[in-house]
This record gives C-alpha cells, sequence and structure tokens, in this order.
C-alpha cells in the first residue's frame, strides 16, 4: 500500500471507509482512495460527496464525524473559506444554520432568488414601484384607498398591496 501523508481514520459509522483530514476518502474494501471527480460525484451546489452503503454521503460531514463528533443537533457543516469543494479539516467546523448563512453572505456564496429571480414572484419590480406610487391609503375600515383596484389589477390580496405600499415586502426595491 502507497504512504498517505494526510492523517487517516476510520469513520465512526462507516467502517469501511477511512476518512483523511484533507477530506480524502480511502475504502478499506476497495483498498485505494476513492476518487472524488468534479462531474460524477459533485452535487448541483458545489458539495462533494461518495456513495456507501446504498447512500450518498458529504464529504464535509464525513470529514467532521470522524475527527470533530457526531453532528450535534441543529447544525450543519461550515465550510470557513466559502469554497464548499475544500473539505480540508482546518477549513470545517459545526455550526447553527443562522450562523452558515451569515457566513455564506461573508463570502459571497449565498444565492437569494429575490424578487423576479423567485420562482413564485408574481410581480416585476415595475409593478412593485407602481403599487408603491399609486398606492393611496384609506382613511378608515370603510374606505380602503385604492388598495383594493391595485389588488385587482395585479391579482394580490389587499394586505399584499399594502405590504408591498409600507416596504414590508419586496423591500430590496427603492
Amino acid at each position: 500500500m502507497t504512504m498517505l501523508k494526510a492523517d487517516f481514520r476510520q469513520h465512526p459509522y462507516l467502517s469501511d471507509l477511512m476518512i483523511s483530514t484533507e477530506g480524502e476518502v480511502y475504502s478499506k474494501r476497495l483498498k485505494r482512495l476513492r476518487k472524488i471527480s468534479t462531474g460524477t460525484h459533485k452535487s448541483n451546489a458545489g458539495y462533494k460527496f461518495i456513495s456507501a452503503e446504498g447512500q450518498k454521503h458529504r464529504v464535509h460531514t464525513l470529514v467532521l464525524e470522524t475527527f470533530v463528533s457526531e453532528k450535534p443537533e441543529g447544525n450543519e457543516a461550515l465550510h470557513l473559506n466559502g469554497d464548499r469543494g475544500d473539505n480540508r479539516l482546518e477549513n470545517l467546523r459545526w455550526g447553527t444554520h443562522k450562523e452558515n448563512m451569515n457566513q455564506m453572505k461573508e463570502h459571497g456564496t449565498h444565492k437569494t432568488h429575490k424578487g423576479e429571480a423567485h420562482g413564485m414572484a408574481k410581480l416585476t419590480e415595475d409593478d412593485v414601484r407602481y403599487i408603491r406610487k399609486h398606492y393611496r391609503p384609506g382613511v378608515n375600515r370603510h374606505d380602503p384607498g385604492n388598495s383594493k383596484e391595485l389588488a385587482e389589477r395585479f391579482n394580490l390580496t389587499r394586505h399584499t398591496v399594502w405590504l408591498i405600499s409600507n416596504n414590508q415586502s419586496w423591500t430590496h426595491i427603492d
């Protein structure tokens, strides 16, 4: 067997696998390093994975489970440098979903689908600007202003018109 440069340990519950601090996966059964090819073993989101015991396993999770601990409840793997393909132990830690989202925003790797880019959007940014420009609030509950007309025009509820007009929705639009 070839000498390996990284520290390898047996995975705690996938006993056929040896995991390295460099994010490499060794199969005792195959007696070789499994190749993590960028085509067939990389998810659409850029996470490297392997198949073992009939399931897909993300490499970053295997590394943390092997060298740090079992995944704490409510935690997920964080890539400290923002590179989802970098599964070295020094680049990983467990953290909350909120920590992960904040870190992704800092790295610029968080993809948000706001406004028109969201698959369920009914409005365009121009529609939102039109609603904000033309909205007239009502005086009381018997005079709803023009929210009913705007709601009908854009196939929305009056409440949604109010949210848009008061910058409670579509907040990224001026």
